[in-house]
């Protein structure tokens, strides 16, 4: 990689650079010893070619073929501030991946991604900021989603996948009010809002890798999912004590599987360090509270190698609301020899919250 910076007239700071980088995977045998019959197993295991024709001992499957890719990329950013309250920023990359997984469908010349960024930092009150911020960006298929052996143990792989890609907008409010007031020091605050648009993911359809939505066979339309979050937090600096507070909601919707909700949509975090002994002795903690969720059961399809298959019905779809946690954590620390020498205990899960 190559990286540089210039400070231009007018405030400005240039970035540029690129990179170039070979990433590879050989090929993979996964075997199965000590397995008495190789026909127990629930997959497809070789044969021998010299008679009696047997099982080849210990099961040998591919677990993946070669594959590499070379990728290079460039990038420019400028950030500027027409006036000491504003600092602007944007900048643009350009990404190829090349060779023999090189990326597929790709916005230029089939196999380059343009990637673009832009930000916004104002200083409009005091101690007060607004910030909002673009980007868009991509992950391109791992080796194991393109050249797994989808006749072995796993998922079948897909050689034409496309990078799933992303775009994201954020805005947030953050201020740091009461200074020096009494006993508090500051209280800082924090508001913000992101919406993210994430296209084309890799999912698993009917036993393999795919960009493609999982309810419609016959569709084209990539598998998307649309993101809205919602945080804001709190932190008091009082004394020698410390207080925070926060939260987050956060709403996913999918064209394929509605309200996503194996995930908690509330959180609240609750965080202090308490100074009992000025100087010599605190007690901290953390308290973070779960939303309830659902955990989905799914039980797939079993061939074995006699040619027997187990099918799950899709009524067999179950899903298991799961409880809201609080998870506590509590310690203590004292401090000695003017804070050259401390020693600790914490406890953690006091509540015996139990997760699946």
């Amino acid at each position: 990689s190559v990286d540089g910076d210039a400070g231009l007239p007018l405030n400005n700071r240039l970035l540029w650079g690129g990179d170039v980088f070979h990433e590879w995977v050989p090929e993979a045998t996964v075997r199965f010893p000590g397995v008495p019959d190789p026909s127990r197993l629930p997959i497809a295991c070789p044969l021998q070619s010299v008679q009696p024709i047997t099982f080849v001992p210990e099961c040998p499957i591919p677990f993946n073929t070669a594959a590499s890719r070379t990728v290079a990329a460039l990038y420019i950013s400028d950030q500027f501030r027409p006036v000491r309250s504003l600092t602007l920023d944007g900048g643009v990359r350009y990404q190829a991946g090349l060779g023999q997984r090189g990326y597929q469908g790709a916005l230029i010349g089939g196999n380059g991604q343009l990637l673009g960024s832009a930000s916004l930092v104002w200083n409009f009150y005091r101690e007060m900021h607004f910030k909002a911020n673009y980007a868009n960006g991509f992950r391109s298929p791992v080796f194991n989603n393109t050249d797994s052996n989808g006749a072995g143990v796993q998922f079948g792989g897909n050689t034409s996948l496309k990078n799933e890609e992303s775009q994201a907008f954020q805005g947030e409010w953050n201020a740091r009010l009461l200074k020096n007031i009494g006993p508090i020091r500051a209280l800082q605050l924090r508001a913000d809002y992101a919406y993210t648009e994430l296209k084309s993911l890799i999912v698993i359809n009917n036993g393999s890798y795919s960009n493609r939505r999982s309810d419609d066979r016959t569709s084209t339309d990539p598998s998307k999912r649309r993101i809205h979050s919602v945080e804001a937090s709190a932190r008091l600096f009082a004394g020698d004590h410390t207080l925070s507070l926060g939260y987050t909601f956060l709403h996913i919707s999918t064209n394929d599987r509605g309200v996503l909700r194996n995930i908690p949509q509330h959180t609240f975090s609750l965080g202090w360090v308490l100074s009992v002994i000025p100087g010599w002795l605190e007690q901290n903690g953390t308290l973070l509270v779960l939303g309830s969720y659902d955990d989905p059961n799914r039980l797939r399809t079993i061939s074995l190698a006699d040619g027997v298959t187990t099918v799950a019905n899709f009524s067999d779809l179950t899903f298991d609301k799961l409880p809201p946690q609080a998870i506590l954590n509590l310690g203590a620390r004292a401090k000695f020899l003017k804070n050259r020498l401390w020693t600790s205990i914490n406890f953690f899960n006091v509540l015996n919250q139990r997760a699946y």
